[in-house]
């Protein structure tokens, strides 16, 4: 996850935009804080509706994120941000 998002964060600056969803440990959480610091939006889902909420928990608790929501909150979060860009 870090590898890719690290990749948008690069490629894509304001207009990228990483999702993490249900999963262990923290990979994801330096390739988010590089969105963030890149101008772009990072979305969790909430860890009480993740089968596995060690990369939710971690990527909250780096505060690099715009949004903690459950999955089908995260869809219409992103609907609304794909409308903007």
């Amino acid at each position: 996850m870090d590898t890719l998002f690290e990749s948008l964060a690069i490629d894509f600056k304001e207009k990228a935009i990483g999702i993490i969803l249900s999963g262990g440990g923290n990979d994801g959480l330096s390739g988010a804080k590089m969105i963030k610091h890149n101008g772009g939006k990072v979305l969790v889902q909430s860890p009480n509706s993740a089968e596995s909420a060690g990369m939710p928990l971690s990527v909250i608790g780096g505060d690099h994120l715009i949004a903690v929501e459950r999955p089908g909150e995260i869809a219409r979060h992103l609907d609304n941000l794909c409308r903007i860009y």
